[in-house]
């Protein structure tokens, strides 16, 4: 298995691995937003994506998990051109995403953690649409248990827990999709320092499984440079250069680059 530090990363992706596409991109567009968007992403790969504020991070995010339509642009799974004009699209296809903002748009926390972690497949635990609770109850304690969820019960509505907790109930609930492709946007904002590095720990799980390809868009240069394979910096809504993190990238050099500055 690869291993890699929380603060650089000690190894590269292998040629046989790099070859393998499991989502390409093509002149992906929204409206003015985000203009003639293009990359793949590789199996355990992790592909770092960010920019300034306005650069259109989370709008390319929110296009591929079908929150905003498409404007211009195709995009394929595992070489088959698919259609996402929905949420719903992307999770048929297996396609998950770790919103910008857990409360408003990844939890309902007024429900319970178990409600919660099981609601992307509730109709996989239930027969005759009767839902089965003590599987329920398995998948919920399961989830609980490999993120290390801080919590007194199961029950407990979400909106009690840390926002680290929270969080990681966003991760636990999409991982019962066992997604093809992760989509996290700012997954660690607001969060302490332990469940950062229990999130960080989470994608580099999800990577060395290499079932599936890890999207991460995050404006903390540190959090792109410590966990990704390859950067994409956009700037003003295009892709303004990409950088190889074989060796890693130093952070002034990054820097330089979200601002539209060319070495």
């Amino acid at each position: 298995m690869r291993r890699r530090s929380l603060k650089i990363r000690t190894w590269t992706i292998s040629k046989e691995r790099d070859k393998r596409v499991i989502l390409s991109v093509r002149n992906l567009a929204q409206k003015n937003r985000i203009k003639d968007i293009s990359f793949d992403l590789h199996y355990g790969e992790i592909l770092g994506i960010t920019g300034l504020i306005g650069s259109g991070k989370s709008e390319i995010a929110r296009t591929l998990f079908g929150i905003d339509p498409i404007t211009a642009g195709e995009i394929s799974l595992e070489g088959e051109k698919i259609k996402i004009h929905t949420t719903r699209d992307a999770m048929k296809n297996r396609i998950a995403l770790i919103p910008e903002s857990r409360r408003k748009e990844g939890l309902v926390v007024m429900h319970s953690v178990a409600d919660n972690i099981v609601l992307p497949v509730v109709e996989d635990l239930s027969r005759w649409h009767v839902l089965n609770d003590e599987k329920c109850r398995g998948v919920a304690r399961e989830q609980i248990r490999e993120r290390n969820i801080i919590t007194s019960s199961i029950t407990k509505e979400v909106q009690f827990l840390s926002g680290g907790n929270q969080q990681k109930v966003v991760v636990g609930k999409w991982l019962t999709k066992f997604p093809k492709v992760m989509i996290l946007d700012e997954p660690t904002t607001g969060v302490d320092v332990n469940a950062k590095r229990g999130i960080w720990d989470t994608v580099f799980g999800l990577a060395n499984t290499e079932k599936c390809g890890v999207l991460l868009f995050s404006s903390d240069l540190d959090e792109v440079i410590s966990l990704s394979d390859r950067i994409i910096v956009l700037y003003r809504g295009n892709v303004f250069t990409e950088l190889s993190n074989a060796t890693p990238v130093e952070e002034k050099n990054l820097y330089r680059a979200i601002q539209g500055i060319k070495d």
